[in-house]
């Protein structure tokens, strides 16, 4: 391993769902003696992307990578809401892979937690952003959607523990990402 605990817990990532990757499944361009050997070939849209994201990530190349093999997922989140700020100028940039799922070294798989856990992640991780007094300022979000989750049944619901009851996915989706007026 090329790190040392601070910067990488391997013992996180063995228990992640990317334990049977490689380094280099993700970090192209290194050949692990700590120099870039050949810098990987990315696409036109790729590159777009590493440049966008350079502004949130120590590691955009790494991000984009994440694309390589989720592409549905990327393609869902650039056409979403949450995914404008790739397309186009925005006051306020939007989540990143590891800003919902956390960090890529250590993403649980989902076996590993309950259904109402996972719940109950997602909806502290969209309230993160959501209740962010400047996020909502900047982005010109209304300040009433995760206060008004939480308070609501369904919230009420999860946080009680209940599997039944729906979190912010449930209605605006996970990558496809719904914008409060139109829900699915």
């Amino acid at each position: 391993v090329c790190h040392n605990q601070q910067l990488f817990d391997g013992e996180a990532f063995a228990r992640s769902v990317h334990a049977k990757l490689d380094c280099a499944d993700c970090h192209k361009g290194f050949d692990f003696s700590m120099h870039r050997a050949k810098p990987p070939a990315w696409s036109p849209q790729e590159l777009a992307l590493i440049a966008k994201v350079g502004s949130r990530s120590t590691a955009p190349a790494a991000i984009a990578a994440c694309g390589k093999c989720h592409e549905s997922q990327r393609d869902d989140l650039a056409a979403s809401v949450h995914g404008r700020w790739l397309r186009e100028e925005r006051p306020v940039a939007g989540p990143l892979c590891m800003d919902c799922h956390g960090p890529a070294h250590a993403i649980s798989r989902s076996s590993a937690v309950s259904v109402n856990e996972r719940k109950k992640v997602f909806a502290a991780r969209c309230s993160t952003c959501h209740e962010d007094p400047q996020i909502i300022s900047r982005a010109g979000l209304s300040a009433h959607p995760v206060p008004g989750f939480r308070d609501s049944v369904h919230g009420r619901l999860v946080a009680l523990g209940s599997n039944r009851a729906p979190s912010c996915f449930n209605c605006h989706g996970s990558h496809a990402v719904a914008p409060m007026s139109a829900p699915e």
